[in-house]
């Protein structure tokens, strides 16, 4: 099962019975992820 929100910043999906959630920036990159809890990913590329 995989869904976005209508803006396509926020996406979950599950997978092996395990739910996975991102936050997107305007560039589609991950911002933040939640698992069990809510992690920041140690560096975000910026496209130029």
């Amino acid at each position: 099962m995989n869904r976005y929100d209508s803006e396509g910043l926020s996406y979950e999906m599950e997978e092996n019975r395990e739910l996975v959630q991102f936050i997107l920036n305007t560039y589609r990159e991950v911002i933040a992820e939640k698992e069990n809890e809510w992690t920041m990913p140690v560096h975000i590329s910026y496209a130029l």
